[in-house]
C-alpha cells in the first residue's frame, strides 16, 4: 500500500522514537517516555494506524504500548488499558518477536499496578523468556524490575533481589528505565520497614532519573519523596512540595500522584487544624484516586478519608469509607490503607473484620506492625514505628495509645506516651493534636 506524504511523515517522527528507545544503553539522552512526550498522541495513534496499513502490526504494538504509557501516567488508567489490550490484540499468536516481549513486559506491570501478583509473574515470565531468548538488554531489566516488585509485594522477600539485579543490569547499560526501578524497590522497602534505604534509593533513583533522561520517572519519584518528608517530620517542606506539584498538574500537566498530593495537603491540613480546607483536599484526592484506579492509589485515598471523616465526626459515611476499602481489599493482593482500618477498628466496631484482613495480608515488616495495632498492642507497635523512622504514624499510634491508656486508669504510661506524640506534634505544628493531647495530659494534671 502507498503511504500519502502526511502517513509518511508520521511514520518517520515513530521511526526517530524507535531509533531512540533501540539506541538506549549507549547514553542517549533519550527514552520512550520522553518521546512520547514530545510527540503527541495524534501523531501516535496516526502512526500506529499507518504501521498497520503497511502490514507491520509489531510496530503498531509497540505504538499502542506508548500510548499506554502515556494515559497511566496522566492518571488515566482506562484509557491506557485500551491501548494496552490493543497491543496484546497486535501480537498475539506471533511467537518470540521484539514486540511481543515488549508489549508483555507492559502487561505484566499492569497486573503489578492492579495488585494481580501471581498474574504480573506468570506474564513477566513470559516476556523475560523472550527477551532473554531475544537478547532485548532494554526489556530484560524491566521485566525483571515487574516479578521484583510483584514477588516482593506478595510477601516474598526473594522480589529484593530481582530488584537489584533489575537497576544492576540497566545501569550497565545506560537503561532510562533503571529509574523506575529505583523507584519501585524503594516503594517495596517501605513496606518491609526499611525507611531510611528507601529513603535513599528515591534520590538515587531521581539523579539517575536525571543523568539518562528519564524525566517522566523523575517527576514521578518527585511526586514521591514528599512522602519521604511528611514521614520524617518535615511538614512545611512536604506541604510546599504538595501544592507545587498540585499547580503544575492543575496548569495543564496532568499525573498520576495528583491525588497523592492532595492527600499530602489534607493530611497535614487537618493536623493544623484547617479543617474546612483539609476535607476539601481529601475529597478531591479520593475522586482523583477514582480515575486512576489501581489498589495503590484507590486504597491510601479512601484510608486518608476515613480518617478525615472519623476527626470530624462523619462517622456514618467514615462507616461507608470503610467498608469500601475492605471490600476492595478482600478482592486484591495489596494491603494499602490497612493501618488506618485498624487504627479506627474499635471505634468502628469493626476489630474481626480488620484482623481477617491483617491475616490474609503479605507478612512484611509493616503488616507486623498493623497487626499490633489491630490487637491492641498500641505502644508495642508505636517502638515498631519508631525504630523504622515512621514519625507521623508513631505519633498517631501513640496519641491513641495514651487515650486507651488513661481510659483505663494508666496515668503514668499514658503520660509518657503523650509527651513522646506531642514532642512530634509540636515539632510539625499540629495544632489539633497538639490541643488533644494537652487536654488528656491536663486530665492526669
Amino acid at each position: 500500500m502507498k503511504l500519502t506524504p502526511r502517513e509518511q511523515d508520521r511514520l518517520t517522527i515513530f521511526t526517530m522514537a524507535e531509533l531512540a528507545r533501540k539506541r538506549r544503553g549507549r547514553g542517549v539522552r533519550l527514552n520512550h517516555p520522553e518521546a512520547v512526550a514530545l510527540i503527541c498522541d495524534e501523531v501516535l495513534e496516526e502512526a500506529r494506524d499507518a504501521h498497520l496499513a503497511v502490514g507491520d502490526p509489531e510496530t503498531a504494538a509497540e505504538a499502542s504500548a506508548l500510548l499506554a504509557e502515556a494515559w497511566w501516567h496522566r492518571g488515566q488508567n482506562d484509557r491506557a488499558r485500551e491501548h494496552l489490550d490493543r497491543a496484546l490484540e497486535l501480537v498475539r499468536g506471533r511467537g518470540a518477536t521484539p514486540a511481543a516481549a515488549r508489549v508483555l513486559a507492559e502487561a505484566a506491570r499492569y497486573s503489578t499496578l492492579a495488585a494481580d501478583y501471581q498474574e504480573a509473574v506468570r506474564v513477566g515470565g513470559e516476556a523475560l523468556e523472550m527477551a532473554e531468548q531475544l537478547g532485548l538488554e532494554d526489556v530484560i531489566p524491566q521485566v525483571l524490575n515487574t516479578i521484583g516488585t510483584a514477588r516482593a509485594s506478595s510477601g516474598d522477600p526473594s522480589g529484593i533481589a530481582d530488584l537489584e539485579r533489575s537497576i544492576e543490569t540497566g545501569l550497565a547499560t545506560n537503561n532510562p528505565d533503571t529509574a523506575r526501578a529505583y523507584n519501585n524497590l524503594a516503594s517495596t522497602l517501605t513496606w518491609y520497614g526499611e525507611l531510611g534505604r528507601a529513603s535513599e534509593l528515591w534520590s538515587e533513583g531521581k539523579a539517575v532519573a536525571e543523568r539518562l533522561g528519564n524525566a517522566t520517572v523523575g517527576r514521578f519519584i518527585a511526586s514521591q519523596l514528599f512522602w519521604v518528608d511528611h514521614t520524617d517530620g518535615r511538614w512545611d517542606a512536604a506541604l510546599a512540595a504538595a501544592d507545587e506539584f498540585i499547580a503544575e498538574c492543575e496548569a495543564g500537566s496532568p499525573h498520576y500522584n495528583h491525588g497523592s498530593a492532595y492527600a499530602i495537603r489534607a493530611s497535614i491540613l487537618l493536623a493544623r487544624d484547617d479543617v474546612e480546607q483539609a476535607l476539601a483536599a481529601a475529597e478531591r484526592s479520593l475522586e482523583l484516586a477514582r480515575e486512576v484506579k489501581d489498589p495503590q492509589a484507590v486504597h491510601p485515598a479512601l484510608a486518608l478519608m476515613l480518617k478525615v471523616d472519623l476527626e470530624l465526626g462523619r462517622t456514618e459515611n467514615a462507616r461507608k469509607v470503610a467498608a469500601e476499602l475492605m471490600s476492595s481489599l478482600e478482592r486484591t493482593e495489596g494491603d494499602e490503607g490497612l493501618m488506618q482500618l485498624a487504627l479506627a477498628a474499635h471505634e468502628l466496631g469493626i476489630a474481626d473484620e480488620v484482623s481477617s484482613l491483617v491475616a490474609r495480608a503479605a507478612d512484611r515488616r509493616w503488616t507486623q506492625i498493623i497487626a499490633l495495632v489491630a490487637d491492641g498492642r498500641l505502644e508495642q507497635a508505636a517502638e515498631q514505628l519508631s525504630e523504622i523512622g515512621d514519625r507521623s504514624t508513631e505519633a498517631e499510634v501513640r496519641l491513641l495509645a495514651a487515650a486507651e491508656l488513661a481510659a483505663d486508669g494508666r496515668r503514668a504510661e499514658a503520660d509518657e506516651q503523650l509527651r513522646k506524640a506531642l514532642a512530634f506534634y509540636r515539632s510539625v505544628g499540629a495544632t489539633r493534636y497538639v490541643r488533644a493531647g494537652e487536654a488528656l495530659l491536663a486530665k492526669s494534671a
